[in-house]
């Protein structure tokens, strides 16, 4: 059977004519022809004959995929969107080996959330972002419960007219302030990945018990446990909070140097984990709530079994106080940074290290991995902004050194301070909280 696909059709335009081609037609020659625009030199030329490629299904798709090489870079993200829609085989192969993050910008910027203490996630299905920050009492609220503000937002993926491609567009779905009962100034919020709960704790300064922690149930707006652990004789303490992605395990570090497992199903603590000769600083817990990592100012990291409650690794080679550490999602890889600027990626089974990344902007502020584990993202603890670095944890390879933007007038003030990252379950999305605002960051 005659293949008549490169035939000229209704509306095709005929090399040669006198009429002029109505929008939307083809240019006799087809696809071969549209394949020789691609070369020429004007890059805005390369731009249309892009676009008109996805009249051909999965014939244009070659096209498209060559595209990612043009040296122009405006036509490789016009190329990259188009592939984002497409599915197949030879799509994934080609963004698989295509690096979009050199042009991330920052697309949305929600501005006075006043984020000091706060977390943020991003839900498994990438369609929802929750943040929570506590809000400072004001003088005259003094000895009132504090308040915690819930914001969330729905992604929703528009066809702008004139656009090709999905463009990512946040509608607030609820903005909720709370009370809670915690008598003291909070500092460290966590949530589970789905939002379902959150567990606070503050800087204690009471001489007669311990730092109290809040787990709330947040479908229900209401605290389901008070914890009471890490006294210090009335020394104000700084506590860190890991929960599992399970929402069965809840861990407490402090600078009494312990490290405590709650156990959220029953309510209760199972085990008081010591070993540390200096304060606990951070904490990661694998997704099950299996496998606990501590990391303190005494330059070490210890991995524990939390079934047991029994010490697998003390791992001794930071040169800095440990600062964060975070598990991957299949419990398989931990990395570890520190004050003195170090990363170090580990194996979970079996203690040792795997390689060494280097951060040239001093002390390690921020650090997450992307879902699939591939990615690595971190940034400094500079109070006037930290560029994001991101690496492959698949090659170790850096993809790119990401320059967070300042808000107004072009330069940089402490409220820029990253104090947390996060990625979408996609990769397409990176989502920074600071002092002053939430960025949302991807491709134009």
């Amino acid at each position: 059977m005659i293949n008549l696909e490169n035939e000229p059709k209704t509306y095709d335009a005929v090399l040669g004519g006198k009429s002029q081609p109505l929008p939307g037609s083809l240019v006799l020659g087809g696809l071969e022809a549209l394949k020789g625009r691609l070369t020429s030199p004007v890059p805005q030329e390369r731009l249309k004959a892009l676009w008109e490629t996805t009249k051909y299904g999965s014939k244009g798709l070659d096209c498209v995929i060559g595209a990612l090489q043009d040296p122009q870079s405006q036509v490789q993200i016009a190329a990259y969107k188009i592939l984002r829609q497409a599915t197949g085989v030879r799509v994934e192969k080609a963004l698989k080996n295509f690096n979009p993050y050199p042009f991330f910008q920052c697309l949305y910027t929600f501005e006075n959330l006043s984020c000091a203490y706060g977390t943020h996630a991003i839900s498994p299905d990438g369609k929802r972002l929750f943040v929570y920050v506590y809000k400072g009492l004001s003088q005259a609220e003094q000895g009132q419960n504090c308040k915690i503000l819930c914001l969330q937002w729905h992604l929703n993926w528009t066809k702008f007219p004139n656009l090709h491609w999905l463009y990512p567009e946040f509608l607030p779905v609820h903005s909720v302030c709370f009370r809670n009962s915690s008598p003291d100034p909070i500092n460290t919020l966590v949530m589970t990945p789905d939002s379902r709960f959150l567990a606070i704790a503050g800087k204690s300064d009471s001489r007669l018990g311990d730092t109290r922690i809040d787990v709330i149930d947040l479908e229900n707006m209401k605290n389901i446990y008070h914890f009471y652990g890490h006294n210090r004789g009335g020394k104000k303490q700084k506590n860190c909070l890991a929960i599992s992605k399970n929402a069965k395990i809840l861990v407490s570090g402090s600078e009494d140097k312990s490290a405590i497992i709650w156990d959220l199903a029953r309510g209760c603590q199972t085990y008081t984990l010591r070993g540390h000769s200096q304060a606990i600083t951070a904490l990661g817990l694998s997704p099950e709530g299996d496998i606990l990592a501590t990391g303190s100012q005494d330059y070490t990291i210890k991995l524990w079994d939390v079934n047991t409650g029994q010490l697998l690794y003390n791992i001794k080679e930071h040169s800095g106080a440990i600062a964060v550490l975070c598990i991957s999602d299949n419990g398989e890889i931990l990395v570890s940074g520190d004050r003195e600027g170090s990363i170090k990626v580990w194996d979970v089974k079996t203690g040792q290290k795997k390689s060494d990344l280097s951060f040239p902007n001093g002390a390690i502020g921020s650090l997450t991995l992307s879902l699939d584990g591939k990615l690595l993202l971190c940034c400094g603890t500079s109070y006037w902004g930290s560029p994001i670095y991101i690496w492959s944890l698949t090659t170790g390879a850096l993809l790119t050194i990401l320059e967070t933007t300042p808000n107004q007038g072009g330069e940089k003030t402490s409220r820029d301070r990253i104090l947390g990252i996060t990625i979408s379950p996609d990769n397409q999305m990176i989502v920074t909280r600071s002092y002053g605002d939430l960025k949302i960051w991807g491709v134009p």
